[in-house]
């Protein structure tokens, strides 16, 4: 274990304790009477599953929405976790909306295809020079290469869809809607700010992928939900560290390294490239500026 590593280590008890503090605080805050979130089946979602249930008991409310292309497993995992939290849940398909709305008919149905995309995700490494899809100017992107286009609004119409059903059921019950998102994705832009960005208390921000890992070990996860690939769970089998370009041990390792402003030319000795860290530098800088949507006049 190295200072990278020695960085990334938490004391789980107290943040269990902060971050359950935090939830009732903000709760109040905000006159809810409970907690609303999304429940996938994974680690994130898991953990905060476990965080909410015991930050209000009585008063949690998971939401399962899967759809035509979702991996069945994942739902299963999502399911079983609610019924050995006793968590309140509802399971709602929202393949119908999506239908509606036109989303499925945006891209052919190969496109659907994990291998499909990781091909396509190949060739634009490729063509682009770029390890971590991340640091680049994703606007500029679809400005030049229209047929990214349909691929970009069929996976961001499903991300959004399942927060506009958690809001409805927040209003419903009077519940704050909790969110997962991590630093890591937070800081990469791994996340969209309409989609799981758009909540009323974002509960694991703070904490980098492998801080959310350990946290989740010590409340007792399963290992079958620690162990699984991280996914936006748009297409079966297409993982978020496929789309990230490195694994999360790796990039958490070199967000780190910039956080403490270490030398780039010091990069070797923890397992990593200047170019890697050029890259990750990259990813941060284009996030901040989509972190100050919308635009508007008052900051003028």
């Amino acid at each position: 274990m190295d200072k990278l590593d020695n960085c990334l280590e938490i004391s789980t008890k107290k943040e269990r304790e902060r971050i359950q503090n935090f939830i009732r605080e903000s709760v109040e805050k905000l006159n809810k009477d409970g907690v609303v979130f999304g429940l996938s089946g994974g680690i994130d979602s898991s953990l905060l599953a476990y965080l909410a249930k015991e930050s209000f008991p009585e008063n949690s409310f998971a939401l399962i929405l899967p759809e035509r292309d979702s991996d069945e497993k994942d739902t299963r995992d999502a399911e079983e976790l609610a019924e050995r939290l006793s968590l309140d849940y509802e399971k709602v398909d929202i393949t119908p909306a999506l239908e509606e709305i036109g989303t499925y008919e945006l891209v052919p149905e190969w496109f659907k295809k994990s291998f499909s995309i990781k091909f396509g995700i190949n060739i634009l490494r490729f063509l682009t020079a770029r390890k971590v899809l991340h640091s680049l100017k994703f606007g500029e992107l679809l400005r030049k290469i229209k047929e990214l286009r349909p691929g970009f609004a069929f996976g961001m119409s499903k991300i959004r869809l399942r927060m506009i059903m958690i809001h409805k059921y927040g209003f419903l019950k009077n519940y704050a809607v909790l969110g997962a998102t991590n630093k890591t994705e937070y800081l990469l832009g791994h996340y969209d700010i309409y989609g799981d960005g758009a909540v009323d208390i974002e509960c694991l921000l703070h904490l980098y992928k492998t801080q959310v890992r350990q946290l989740s070990r010590f409340l007792g996860i399963e290992e079958k939900i620690l162990k699984k690939p991280p996914s936006a769970n748009l297409v079966p089998g297409f993982t978020d560290e496929e789309a990230m370009g490195m694994t999360f041990e790796k990039v958490d390792r070199i967000l780190v390294f910039i956080e403490k402003g270490m030398e780039e030319s010091e990069s070797r000795k923890f397992g990593f490239s200047e170019k890697e860290i050029i890259e990750v530098k990259k990813a941060i800088s284009n996030t901040d500026l989509r972190r100050t949507l919308p635009f508007d006049l008052l900051k003028e």
